[in-house]
């Protein structure tokens, strides 16, 4: 894994050389926007900025208020976790990932990670219950989907999911202090679920899938205006505007207060 990760940042860096890498986000960015899958935002908030994650796998995150005793949980993890394996490098922060579908849970079987990498069988969603997934169109593809539309549905499988806020109880948390949330177009929902269960999370990473598999571009301009009228304020997203990064400056904790939270929520399961 750590080869592979290494091949993928050396290529990014031979591209980033000769200026091909621009040209391929720059040429990726007009299609889309000829083809009207593009809604377009800009950051509302200004904070230091750390990039994390390889060609596939990248967020951007604000690292003032991340340290070794963040609460950090990472949904969808397919076959690329260089953006958790970079949390844990940078910030000794434990990481707590989730993905519930058979490509994920066989590819980190195979891999060798990070003690503070704990994985979980468990998909996100707006209900607890079991949910029917359905396996990418190509084959060769890793994610599964429960909402998009075209995917194949011969192979659907069912796994367990849960609500963040059944989670973060299960695990003994009080708050999230970064959500990370790449799901393959269950992320509207969930997030709706989110805002009305009050969670406490600092800062938000989000994957939308507009213009993916039918899912409209307002999808993607509700939610955020949604998070917005929650306290939610962009402050990152991508030239390609799939990823998104919010942050909740009356949920992000100082690193003093972060210790104290944690060593409570600790104490609270023993």
């Amino acid at each position: 894994m750590r080869v592979k990760y290494i091949i993928k940042r050396k290529l990014k860096s031979i591209l980033e050389l000769f200026g091909f890498w621009e040209a391929m986000k720059k040429s990726k960015l007009a299609f889309r926007k000829a083809i009207g899958s593009l809604t377009t935002f800009k950051p509302e908030h200004r904070c230091n900025k750390a990039i994390l994650g390889d060609l596939y796998a990248r967020f951007c995150v604000c690292p003032d208020y991340l340290n070794e005793s963040s609460v950090v949980y990472s949904f969808g993890c397919g076959d690329n976790i260089s953006f958790d394996l970079e949390l844990i490098d940078r910030f000794d922060v434990a990481i707590f990932a989730f993905d519930p579908t058979p490509k994920a849970i066989e590819w980190l079987n195979r891999q060798s990670v990070p003690k503070k990498f704990h994985f979980h069988e468990i998909g996100l969603s707006h209900y607890d219950g079991i949910a029917y997934f359905q396996p990418p169109g190509n084959p060769d593809h890793v994610s599964y989907s429960m909402d998009i539309e075209g995917n194949r549905d011969d192979d659907r499988i069912q796994a367990e999911v849960n609500r963040l806020s059944s989670i973060i109880k299960k695990l003994g948390h009080n708050r999230i202090d970064l959500l990370k949330i790449d799901i393959e177009g269950s992320e509207y929902r969930v997030i709706d679920d989110i805002l009305k269960s009050g969670t406490r999370i600092g800062q938000l990473l989000v994957e939308f899938h507009h213009g993916i598999g039918g899912i409209p571009n307002n999808h993607t301009t509700q939610a955020i205006n949604k998070l917005r009228q929650s306290g939610y304020i962009l402050f990152d997203v991508s030239e390609e505007q799939r990823e998104f990064s919010f942050i909740n400056l009356l949920n992000v904790a100082k690193p003093s207060e972060n210790i104290i939270l944690n060593s409570v929520s600790l104490e609270s399961r023993t």
